[in-house]
């Protein structure tokens, strides 16, 4: 069934005195699309947003939305009435009137249940996380033609944005995503669009994919830029040369030139090579700090209990819990911060501890990137090396000459950047990082991925990041209820936060059981992949190559808003089509994992 367009933007401009939010843009958004709209910080995400909803107004082109379309968007900072109930504020109604939606006061309740809170409470007495979540539940239960969520994942834990995962993956309408939480993403995204120095990239598919086409696009850009600067050099070296009568005869080639320069200038390709400069102090020992029974009480809540463990130089390790879970207390026992009832704690003498959000609050607004920064000079000391305070910028973005730009005009997430460049600076050996990733974009958080990878001290981090879990610690601390934390060693893996103690020994004793099982399936396991079956093996990722290179021009088709003024009757054959390459694809991963793992037997 083919899904309708709901918007369609035309040849749209908007720009902000000289600097260009939208250049000559087309755009369609259709029914059921789930968008995860992505850029960098500053690239006009929340300008394309108000633009949707009608609250500005362009220079140039045309916005076209269908009739009595309801647009609702969740803000990165919710604004509800500290007056009502959980209940009240959710359901959107007065609950006293007669006239009572009785369908919808029971999915309001059912999802207050679902998100573990309660509906009599007032709101003025919640914090922020359940804030957030009331506010999306909100959303949810009011069901928009087109659900807008700025940052959906800021502030509420795990479990939440699971929970909301499953909703979105269902949802029937349209839905567009602004998030830095790339697993998100990959999880409820069916199209990515991309702002890009004015321009507007549309992309069929989840993160994961995105990610494939991005990278071999940028490869291609960079090759198309280097050819082309090539050029220009050659025909600047003609100009140079040329003496003034052959210029009057080749007024052509000179405009050419100039043409060029300005298609270069558009062509600007991304700074994707980045070498981070990281100042560290050396730890001598091996222990930063080891814990035995400790437990921490406040009033009546066991917030640690009896816990031990250990932290090693080098280890990268996160805090896992929802919110509430007691993640910054067991964070402040473990640098020695906190008294604790009982236990022993030991902390290394000449640990040096580095805190993100310390650095937070030291940012003065009235001062430059650079005072604040490195405010006794231009030149950064790492050592026995020095770097020009421009050039460490650029390792966080900054375009050269925004090193004098005052705190107070920057973004949130420029702010965020100015954060982690100051941090890395801090002679420290412990860095902690309390939920980093908040008003970040993918870019700097991929920045700060590759910094924390290459550090060679202790990172203590707490998040609700998947994806960046996974690509950064390597030991877990998870909350198992009750003042419980689980040790837990290894890369990050969301199932990991699901296990608890029981579990592990129901898992312990379901051993004997499972290695009778496994003799029985060893014959069938251990048969050999026939000859023909490894032949197909070596040819499916040619086919699903093949398969994704198709799915691409059939998505690209659906975009093309001519198709549905000039031939509306080629939009179901489109949408057949596309759906079947959608499940060649998925088989063919199946068919892949099958032989790929008796293959491998």
């Amino acid at each position: 069934m083919a899904h309708h367009p709901i918007i369609i933007l035309s040849k749209c401009c908007l720009s902000y005195g000289s600097h260009s939010i939208l250049k000559n843009v087309d755009l369609i958004i259709k029914k059921q699309d789930r968008i995860g709209l992505i850029g960098r910080n500053g690239s006009g995400k929340s300008s394309l947003l108000k633009l949707l909803q009608g609250k500005i107004t362009l220079d140039s082109g045309k916005v076209n939305r269908v009739s009595d379309i309801s647009i609702n968007m969740l803000d990165q900072e919710p604004n509800l009435n500290d007056k009502l109930t959980v209940l009240e504020a959710i359901y959107g109604q007065d609950l006293d009137s007669n006239e009572h939606n009785t369908e919808k006061i029971s999915r309001t309740r059912k999802i207050i249940e679902d998100l573990d809170l309660v509906g009599n409470a007032k709101i003025a007495n919640l914090s922020g996380g359940s804030y957030k979540k009331i506010a999306i539940a909100k959303l949810i239960i009011e069901e928009p033609d087109l659900l807008i969520l700025d940052e959906p994942t800021n502030h509420i834990d795990i479990d939440t944005i699971k929970y909301l995962e499953k909703i979105l993956i269902n949802w029937k309408k349209t839905l567009i995503v602004v998030t830095h939480d790339r697993h998100f993403l990959d999880v409820v995204a069916n199209k990515i669009i991309e702002i890009d120095r004015g321009k507007i990239i549309s992309f069929p598919g989840n993160w994961s994919k995105w990610v494939d086409y991005r990278n071999k696009n940028i490869e291609s850009e960079k090759q198309q830029y280097e050819k082309l600067n090539k050029f220009i050099s050659n025909e600047e070296e003609w100009a140079r040369k040329g003496v003034e009568a052959r210029r009057t005869r080749n007024e052509g080639r000179l405009k050419r030139l100039e043409i060029l320069r300005e298609k270069k200038e558009n062509l600007t390709i991304k700074n994707t090579n980045i070498s981070l400069s990281i100042n560290e102090r050396n730890h001598k020992g091996k222990i930063i700090s080891e814990l035995k029974s400790v437990s921490k009480s406040f009033d009546s809540t066991n917030v640690v209990s009896t816990y031990s463990g250990i932290i090693l130089k080098k280890d990268r390790i996160g805090i896992i819990g929802p919110n509430g879970s007691g993640k910054t207390t067991l964070i402040k026992i473990i640098l020695g911060k906190l008294k604790i009832d009982s236990g022993s704690v030991f902390v290394s003498e000449d640990v040096s501890v580095a805190y993100f959000d310390q650095m937070r609050m030291q940012l003065d607004d009235n001062k430059s990137i650079e005072d604040n920064i490195n405010p006794s000079g231009e030149w950064i000391n790492f050592g026995n090396n020095r770097k020009h305070i421009n050039n460490y910028l650029e390792d966080f973005l900054f375009s050269a000459g925004m090193s004098k730009t005052p705190i107070k005009m920057l973004s949130g997430g420029e702010k965020s950047r100015v954060v982690l460049a100051k941090l890395f600076l801090q002679p420290a050996n412990v860095l902690v990082l309390d939920e980093p990733t908040n008003d970040l974009d993918i870019e700097t958080i991929e920045i700060l991925e590759t910094a924390i990878n290459n550090y060679s001290g202790t990172v203590i981090l707490a998040s609700h990041d998947i994806s960046f879990l996974e690509n950064t610690i390597t030991k877990s601390i998870i909350y198992n209820g009750q003042g419980k934390w689980i040790n837990d060693i290894g890369k990050f893996e969301y199932k990991a936060v699901r296990n608890s103690e029981l579990s592990r020994k129901k898992i312990s004793n379901s051993n004997k059981k499972d290695n009778n099982k496994n003799l029985k399936s060893d014959k069938a396991k251990k048969q050999k992949i026939q000859p023909w079956e490894l032949e197909e093996l070596k040819k499916i990722p040619f086919t699903i190559q093949k398969l994704e290179d198709k799915q691409l021009q059939l998505a690209k088709k659906l975009e093309q808003k001519e198709l549905y003024t000039e031939s509306p009757e080629l939009i179901s054959v489109i949408t057949d089509q596309l759906n079947k390459v959608n499940d060649d694809i998925k088989s063919s991963f199946e068919r892949w994992e099958v032989l790929d793992s008796k293959n491998n037997q």
